[in-house]
């Protein structure tokens, strides 16, 4: 059974959701303008250069995915053990890899693209200083 943790993030005076994450950490400048309510508030979220290393490793695996990636060396070494040879040991493990890897791909590369953005959005801040641009909308 697979548990995931899941964490809704919503405007602190009207109530109406604005996202999800597997993570407790949302990247951002910290303020927020809700589009029902045109309330600015603050989110909570900080850049990535301004998180602990701790959260920084929370937020790109947070307890579900390492959970998973616990499941998924299991399996590899259940895959390697039952393997009669070398040849069918290496393809089982390449099986496993494939199968239980390669969906989260795009989980890595959407984090990785989040990452980026927010370098960059804190680069932008530090030179500019506070003005409109980094106001974030719901």
């Amino acid at each position: 059974m697979l548990y995931i943790r899941y964490y809704n993030f919503s405007c602190s005076r009207c109530g109406r959701g604005y996202g999800g994450s597997l993570s407790p950490f949302q990247l951002g400048t910290g303020r927020r303008r809700c589009k029902n309510c045109n309330t600015v508030f603050n989110d909570g979220s900080r850049e990535w250069p301004e998180l602990t290393k701790m959260q920084k490793f929370e937020y790109v695996f947070p307890t579900t995915v390492l959970g998973y990636f616990g499941g998924f060396l299991i399996v590899l070494g259940t895959a390697y053990a039952i393997g009669a040879d070398a040849h069918e040991k290496l393809f089982l493990v390449e099986l496993m890899l494939f199968l239980m890897g390669l969906p989260w791909v795009p989980y890595f590369i959407g984090r990785a693209k989040r990452i980026r953005q927010s370098v960059e959005r804190f680069e932008r801040h530090r030179v500019f200083g506070d003005t409109e641009e980094f106001i974030l909308s719901t």
